[in-house]
């Protein structure tokens, strides 16, 4: 029988629940002394567990010697009735016998204590040493600015540096060596080996969001010092399209590229046309630069292009699946629970049904989004739903671009935007998940696509449930 703690999971996400344990269990700890004991005996405890147990150890940002015997010299305000090691380990056995989830929960939690405390790889990132202030721009080299960033990198990063360092220069190297790539000076075995250390660096560092936002900050702060041109986009653009192999090599077409031809080839600027939805918001098309295909800018019903994938202003709105834009959308519209007699409902509420399909009319169709034509369309005129397939070729690619930070950081910009649910109309997995309607349907239910932290779904759902829509130009 599922319990509370089960319940809030289900809903809300393991990520944000290991935030509220947190709180709940920092409040047993009142010192820096008794968090880095806590913290040192978790750690410890995890170094003798599951792969991902030891592997949260070693990204920790302790050396074995700090946390080995960790246990055996644990006191009173740690250990004792009313410490934090009994509340969390209280908390984690309402999961019992879910091992696994109780593993992940118990790391996730003791991760946003270290946060709290600036314990750990936390206390690296908040030292104010970057890597600009690291790297040395001592090369200048006839093949370039990619070769010189590379050679510098080399020179001045070492195994010694803080795992901040380490994960910046594993950013910046991959950008380096995808342009060197392009330029015909790496073949395409040096390119994975550069994109192959940068996947290691993730999996020894933590791949938690903000970590990774962080060091790519840096990645971006130490490219734009060689060049103003080097954005987040561009360097994005130019990756992805080398690591899916979506541009042949220069060293294999006997070609090469300089500095000044790849600028111009990422920078193009994609926007076309001005759009207007039926509220007269102002969208640009842009054009996929892996399909050639042209899509609305941002979200249906976002006031902007958002500016992280956590940005409210560019979520946009939550449609319940085949419903047009009739107010039902908008994130503070009533709930009833009176199913829809028509596939045009007479008021802007947001309709909550209580019986299976768990669909917002009677009629339950299958059509009402498919095709330029479809009846209820929220897409501007000439836009539509996109496909399942659509979307798949646009955002899902390697692993470590399949989740919310990956495909923010693509052109498209998807926000994770969370969404409404259809047993209460609540908003849910804001800031953690992306939820993308598509056009296509299966059995009563209607098919998205999903990111979080870590991965992507394709999944049905039902269709009164409100998700993203982002309109492809037909």
């Amino acid at each position: 029988m599922l319990n509370e703690l089960n319940y809030l999971i289900d809903n809300i996400g393991v990520d944000q629940v290991s935030e509220l344990l947190a709180e709940y269990v920092n409040q047993k700890i009142l010192s820096e002394d008794v968090a880095m004991q806590f913290v040192l005996e978790e750690i410890e405890a995890a170094s003798k567990g599951s792969d991902v147990a030891k592997m949260f150890a070693e990204s920790s940002g302790f050396d074995e010697d700090d946390y080995l015997g960790a246990m055996h010299n644990s006191f009173e305000e740690v250990d004792g009735e009313n410490g934090p090691q009994q509340e969390i380990l209280n908390l984690c056995m309402m999961l019992y016998p879910d091992r696994d989830l109780m593993a992940e929960l118990r790391i996730k939690t003791v991760d946003n204590i270290m946060k709290h405390w600036e314990l750990g790889k936390y206390a690296q990132v908040n030292k104010k040493l970057r890597l600009i202030d690291v790297v040395k721009k001592n090369n200048n080299l006839p093949e370039g600015i990619f070769a010189n960033i590379n050679n510098d990198l080399n020179d001045s990063v070492t195994s010694d540096n803080d795992i901040m360092i380490l994960m910046a220069y594993g950013y910046t190297r991959r950008t380096a060596a995808a342009g060197l790539y392009l330029q015909g000076v790496f073949n395409r075995a040096s390119y994975e080996q550069a994109s192959d250390m940068f996947k290691s660096l993730q999996l020894k560092t933590g791949q938690s969001v903000e970590f990774q936002e962080e060091a790519a900050e840096q990645a971006e702060e130490l490219l734009l010092s060689y060049d103003k041109r080097f954005t987040r986009e561009i360097t994005t653009k130019i990756i992805t399209v080398v690591e899916h192999d979506q541009v042949e090599s220069a060293y294999e077409n006997e070609k090469h590229f300089s500095d000044e031809q790849i600028f111009q080839i990422f920078t193009k600027s994609n926007a076309l046309t001005i759009i207007y939805d039926k509220y007269g918001d102002e969208y640009k098309e842009i054009v996929s630069p892996y399909t050639g295909k042209i899509w609305l800018d941002r979200n249906l019903g976002a006031k902007r292009v958002p500016t992280s994938h956590d940005d409210k202003e560019g979520f946009g709105d939550y449609f319940q699946w085949g419903r047009s834009s009739d107010g039902h959308e908008k994130i503070d519209s009533k709930i009833t629970n009176t199913l829809s007699k028509t596939n045009k409902p007479n008021h802007n509420d947001f309709i909550i049904p209580i019986d299976e399909p768990f669909d917002w009319t009677i009629n339950n169709q299958s059509n009402l989004w498919k095709g330029l034509d479809a009846l209820n369309s929220p897409c501007p005129k000439g836009y539509r739903l996109p496909t399942l397939e659509e979307l798949v070729e646009e955002t899902v690619f390697s692993e470590e671009h399949n989740n919310i930070l990956g495909v923010y950081n693509d052109f498209l910009k998807i926000p994770a935007a969370g969404c409404r649910n259809s047993l209460d109309g609540k908003l849910y997995h804001n800031n953690t998940t992306i939820f993308l309607w598509t056009s296509d349907t299966l059995e009563k239910g209607a098919i998205f696509l999903s990111f979080n932290k870590k991965e992507v779904y394709r999944n049905a759902s039902y269709k009164a449930a409100g998700a993203s829509i982002r309109c492809i130009k037909d």
